[in-house]
């Protein structure tokens, strides 16, 4: 994908990257990282679950989509979840569900070589950049490997090459993504 700073193109993606690029790899990733780490996974995303519909783990997947679905239904407040095709971009195949038998009968009907999807818990009232716009900040770094690399302090440079990806205007409530109830 393509991103606009200024009238000129960024790229926005690197070729080899889908353990970052794409939505259920970047889940399934961070997941590993966390479990290393022992950092909450909720202090870095929502509530996210990969689904891999050609996969053998699909009924293990889809089992732990409904137990989380039940888990946040038990904790009170909204249970709306957001159905997101893994390589697309700019809300382009997203479905919003609050209903555990359409979530599950959506994921079932979805062909096997539709590719990857996200399902997340939806965050309803996000963080909003000036003009009420959504944003997604994206930070690359290059650590050099060699001996000496541990021992040498890591400059930050091309900080001037940065740009922001936002959406170009925030939809009229309720018609921002289709919402199947």
């Amino acid at each position: 994908g393509l991103a606009y700073s200024g009238g000129q193109a960024a790229v926005n993606y690197f070729r080899a990257f889908e353990l970052l690029d794409n939505k259920d790899q970047l889940a399934t990733t961070l997941r590993k990282y966390c479990a290393r780490s022992g950092v909450p996974m909720a202090s870095l995303m929502p509530e996210t679950h990969p689904f891999q519909p050609d996969s053998k783990r699909k009924p293990k997947q889809l089992e732990a989509i409904a137990a989380a679905f039940r888990a946040r239904g038990e904790a009170g407040g909204k249970n709306i979840w957001i159905l997101k095709q893994s390589e697309l971009n700019q809300g382009k195949g997203c479905v919003l569900m609050d209903d555990l038998d359409r979530i599950t009968a959506f994921l079932s009907e979805v062909a096997e070589d539709a590719g990857a999807w996200v399902v997340q818990q939806y965050v309803a009232r996000p963080l909003l950049y000036v003009g009420e716009r959504k944003f997604d900040i994206r930070c690359w770094v290059v650590v050099r490997h060699g001996p000496r690399a541990a021992l040498q302090e890591l400059p930050v440079c091309g900080l001037g090459d940065s740009f922001a990806q936002l959406q170009p205007r925030l939809p009229p409530r309720g018609e921002d993504l289709p919402y199947v109830r």
